[in-house]
């Protein structure tokens, strides 16, 4: 591909990505920006998407007020405009919080991810948002392309091994090592007992 097309391609992609920025400004400046937005080449499909929630509690009216209404409302207006789009988003099921979660309810964390997976969905379903697709990122695709871009980047020797000292918790039941968010909350103790 010529020089000259790969630029152009590049200009469309960031133009895409600066419409997308300039409309949660426009949320607060009135549809006047919107309106300015219309003038700039628009993309032929757009791909909208939102902060995946955790699912260790249920989302509450700053999420949807900060993330979901604003993005479910750039994909109604793209709609209504008779553009392609595709509105994703999805639970996020992988987080330390998730296993803290469990620990503390004496369940599993699969327990916990599925009761909140679908009381998110539930709210998300209550409000209205017009997902076109709602996923989990427990999905054998998800999994499956994860590992094949990180087969990937190991064949072309991008990752660097080392060994780094870790804190571990012999005491626990479980005896694991212990998490970054731990090691600050300890570090911060010891400097306040070794003033």
């Amino acid at each position: 591909m010529p020089f000259s097309t790969r630029y152009q391609e590049a200009q469309l992609e960031s133009v895409s990505y600066l419409v997308a920025l300039d409309y949660q400004q426009a949320l607060w400046l009135g549809f006047y920006t919107l309106l300015k937005i219309e003038y700039v080449i628009m993309p032929k499909r757009y791909t909208i998407t939102a902060a995946l929630p955790y699912t260790n509690g249920p989302i509450h009216i700053g999420h949807l007020a900060g993330v979901y209404i604003p993005a479910d409302i750039y994909a109604r207006y793209l709609r209504g405009k008779g553009k392609d789009v595709a509105f994703i988003c999805g639970s996020d099921e992988h987080g330390v919080a998730i296993s803290l979660k469990a620990k503390k309810e004496n369940k599993s964390p699969k327990q916990i991810i599925d009761y909140y997976d679908q009381l998110i969905r539930n709210s998300f379903e209550a409000f209205g948002i017009s997902f076109d697709n709602y996923s989990r990122t427990s999905l054998p695709i998800h999994r499956e392309t994860a590992q094949e871009i990180f087969k990937d980047l190991h064949q072309k020797n991008i990752f660097e091994e080392k060994d780094s000292e870790q804190l571990f918790d012999p005491c626990r039941s479980d005896g694991c090592f212990v998490i970054n968010h731990f090691k600050r909350t300890i570090n911060n103790i010891l400097h306040g007992l070794f003033k």
